[in-house]
């Protein structure tokens, strides 16, 4: 019986040759927030278009183009956010972002003498 158990473990719980617990990866479809509690699955999204001019404010940054609806969903928040929510932008992008740049840290201790 105490064999049954373990073959069931395993099934649940797959471990490496090292005995380490080996983690899944969540098949389920990557959800992006658009603002004010709209939420899209990042599958269905086909197009961003910036919201430019008058039209642009009160929350308005980015028509969102969803597969299945007919006209755009507005966003509350800009194109390159919600491209990086759903991983199309890659690490290094974050670098040359205007506004993003991580701050200068002093340097704490003298290397060398």
């Amino acid at each position: 019986m105490r064999h049954g158990r373990e073959t069931q473990r395993q099934a649940v719980e797959p471990r490496r040759s090292d005995g380490h617990t080996v983690q899944r990866m969540s098949t389920a479809p990557r959800m992006v927030f658009l603002g004010f509690g709209k939420y899209v699955r990042a599958d269905r999204i086909y197009a961003l278009e910036p919201i430019v001019g008058e039209e642009r404010g009160n929350g308005r940054r980015t028509l969102v183009w969803v597969e299945g609806m007919a006209s755009a969903m507005v966003a509350s928040r800009t194109q390159e956010t919600i491209l990086e929510e759903m991983g199309a932008v890659s690490a290094d992008s974050h670098a040359t972002r205007p506004g993003k740049r991580r701050p200068e840290h002093p340097q704490l201790f003298t290397i060398g003498s």
